[in-house]
């Protein structure tokens, strides 16, 4: 079973979690703060730390 949509295409999609505009600050800030943006959202919150965020939304970016 699924719990989200597939990566694929993450940086064409306008809105991330159907509520933050796509952009790689809130995509970072979704890595960190999950459960604090969506409470109840199927992704649990990981404990990613900034610079991870930073360079996981990098490279979420890149999926066209």
């Amino acid at each position: 079973s699924y719990v989200g949509p597939p990566l694929e295409g993450l940086a064409s999609r306008q809105l991330i979690a159907g509520t933050l505009p796509n952009t790689p600050e809130n995509l970072a800030l979704w890595l960190m703060q999950t459960q604090k943006l969506k409470p109840g959202t199927g992704m649990p919150e990981l404990g990613v730390a900034p610079q991870d965020a930073r360079d996981m939304a990098g490279y979420l970016g890149t999926l066209r």
